[in-house]
């Protein structure tokens, strides 16, 4: 699957954002609002988090790689799915 979703959020040339000071894959992960996370283990960039959903209490296993390109960007690839990229920034 492969797209680009505009969220209407430009980061101008210019802007001091540096997902790298504030991103962590613990943080990013906790975003998902039906995910509980038994465990994440991390080695460099690459990413192993044991989940659980709220609803279901199905268990998932995640694996993916957390980079930052440049600056103001943030990608998140993904070993398996659909989605295999998610990326954050500047064109």
């Amino acid at each position: 699957m492969t797209g680009r979703i505009d969220l209407g959020s430009p980061i101008p040339g210019g802007a001091g954002v540096d997902f790298s000071r504030f991103v962590t894959a613990e943080r990013l992960i906790r975003l998902h609002p039906h995910w509980h996370v038994k465990k994440l283990t991390g080695q460099g960039d690459l990413y192993q988090a044991s989940l659980q959903h709220h609803a279901t209490e199905e268990p998932l296993e995640l694996s993916f790689r957390l980079l930052f390109p440049d600056r103001c960007q943030l990608m998140v690839i993904l070993a398996g799915g659909p989605v295999t990229r998610i990326h954050f920034g500047r064109s």
